[in-house]
């Protein structure tokens, strides 16, 4: 499957990320200001993430906490979340769907014709076993899922 970008309305980013779940929204207040955050800001500007599982529990909150870190510290992040299913994805991200810094991806990571230039790859949808990818991502300097890291 070819990678489909997306073509979304871009919303402004004063929203917050969960406005329907005020505990999740805390913590994701919380992850922006920690010192993880702060520390890396080097490490964080600039930088293309791709998500995969961007649908799922774990997918779906790293989409959502590097969103917040762009909102409240303004990294100039792009946050690629790979779905499966735009309409899925709606129900999931609400109006969050519609941000400048999320850009949709359409596509199965381990099909080979994924041809996008990313900097880190985070997340465990189709990626818990590094086997499945059958050819080398091009200009990824991290891939880290389930602990496994390469690069």
């Amino acid at each position: 499957m070819p990678v489909n970008f997306f073509e979304v309305v871009k919303m402004n980013m004063n929203s917050p990320e969960a406005p329907n779940d005020h505990t999740l929204q805390e913590d994701l207040q919380i992850i922006a200001e920690s010192p993880l955050v702060l520390d890396n800001r080097d490490k964080l500007t600039g930088r293309t993430f791709l998500i995969t599982g961007a649908t799922g529990l774990v997918g779906s909150v790293l989409v959502k906490a590097l969103a917040c870190i762009n909102r409240t510290k303004n990294y100039g992040m792009r946050i690629l979340p790979v779905i499966r299913s735009e309409e899925k994805a709606k129900t999931v991200y609400g109006e969050l769907w519609g941000r400048k810094d999320l850009f949709p991806v359409l596509s199965d990571i381990t099909a080979p014709d994924f041809n996008e230039k990313v900097q880190e790859i985070s997340g465990g949808g189709n990626f818990r076993r590094p086997s499945r990818l059958h050819y080398p991502l091009r200009g990824c300097d991290d891939i880290q899922s389930d602990g496994f890291q390469t690069g």
